[in-house]
């Protein structure tokens, strides 16, 4: 059921959809999963929401058919919300989640603004990590957007950054700061924003965490790059790079939605 927040339809107003079938045939909960359009495009431009049970394909249900393809990782029932997967990988034990590149994910050199989102339980202290990184293939630090862990510094430490004109630029708190380390074992739910001339911010749980101001231009294209989920590239390396723990909900937008809605 879909409905505005006060009955009349108005453009200034929400939309609230309610599920009618929380439960199937055998009384076994459903996880519905919404795709939200504005206009006649899509809202998002990735909406992974790991519900499918499945080693192989974690399916997009953005409209813009940006399945990902499932390495190593394995599907739990433990996620936020319904699903998720678990990634425990190292150097000698490849796990990624593989999404192929396609325009619908940036690839021409034309977005001035981006946010990524996603839910993130670590089951240990770590640095490096990249879990969203929309990169060339290595496992270096050449990500045209990328999100995770920062290497250096106290562990747990959120960064998000984006390639411009050549120069990768990222937000994120020092050592000394604690507003944008997680703690490992509980859930978190991380957003990372650019915006063009407005700057690159952290938002967890949330609260805005982290912001460099600013930065203005788009972000580099990064055509024949594949975006990938859990590690930051297609090829087994650098072990600190690998995600440990789960990970549920993958979005991506075209827009700087955190700053358009409430985060949570």
């Amino acid at each position: 059921m879909l409905v505005s927040s006060h009955g009349t339809d108005g453009s200034d107003e929400d939309l609230i959809v309610t599920p009618q079938n929380v439960n199937d045939p055998d009384l076994d909960d459903v996880t519905s999963v919404f795709t939200w359009q504005v206009d006649s495009g899509y809202f998002n431009s990735l909406l992974l929401p790991f519900e499918t049970n499945s080693s192989v394909l974690a399916p997009d249900y953005s409209g813009n058919e940006n399945d990902g393809t499932v390495t190593g990782a394995s599907w739990t029932d433990q996620g936020i919300i319904g699903g998720a997967y678990s990634f425990e990988g190292s150097s000698s034990s490849h796990q990624v989640i593989t999404v192929p590149d396609s325009v619908s994910l940036g690839n021409d050199g034309s977005w001035d603004e981006i946010t990524l989102e996603y839910w993130v339980k670590p089951s240990v202290n770590q640095r490096g990590t990249r879990i969203i990184n929309k990169n060339g293939g290595d496992a270096g630090d050449s990500g045209k957007y990328m999100i995770g862990f920062n290497t250096n510094g106290a562990y747990n430490t959120v960064f998000f950054g984006v390639t411009i004109g050549g120069s990768y630029l990222e937000t994120y708190a020092d050592s000394g700061d604690v507003n944008t380390i997680i703690p490992s074992g509980v859930w978190s739910h991380i957003v990372g924003t650019y915006e063009s001339g407005v700057g690159i911010k952290i938002y967890i749980n949330g609260e805005l965490r982290s912001f460099n101001p600013g930065v203005t231009g788009p972000i580099d294209s990064s055509v024949g790059e594949d975006l990938f989920i859990g590690y930051a590239s297609a090829d087994a390396g650098t072990s600190n790079r690998y995600l440990k723990g789960l990970l549920d909900d993958c979005l991506l937008y075209t827009s700087d939605a955190a700053d358009e809605e409430d985060s949570v």
